[in-house]
């Protein structure tokens, strides 16, 4: 579960102030945490994140908006739902809070060892 708290949005366009964009429910849980992991990176990819912001800027049916309301909660899968937001133009201001709750891979090697090097990280003051 995924919870947008949004705290300041300026007034305007969505493409510049940041707006909220999503296609719910595109990602099926992975069993495999490899898979997730090699999907989350084929995801984030260049070539992905531009076809996605041609379809949000063209309006495409399938990309849904969320005209951001501060003081108001948007819950939503993040897991599965594929979602970003436009880029903040310059001086426009847009503080959010992004929750997260659960872990479908909690217990697998890949997540054991990403809570191991945070810890260190911290331990040793490396963010």
């Amino acid at each position: 579960m995924t919870v947008l708290v949004p705290i300041f949005i300026d007034q305007g366009p969505p493409e510049n102030v940041g707006g909220f964009v999503y296609i719910p429910n595109k990602r099926p849980v992975r069993r495999n945490v490899f898979v997730n992991v090699a999907e989350k990176l084929v995801l984030s990819a260049p070539p992905v994140r531009e076809t996605f912001s041609r379809q949000a800027r063209a309006r495409d049916p399938r990309v849904r908006f969320a005209t951001l309301v501060p003081g108001n909660l948007y819950a939503f899968c993040g897991y599965r739902t594929y979602h970003a937001n436009f880029s903040v133009a310059p001086g426009v201001t847009r503080a959010t809070l992004l929750l997260h709750w659960g872990d479908p891979h909690r217990g697998s090697i890949v997540t054991n060892s990403a809570v191991k090097l945070r810890a260190w990280r911290v331990k040793h003051k490396l963010g």
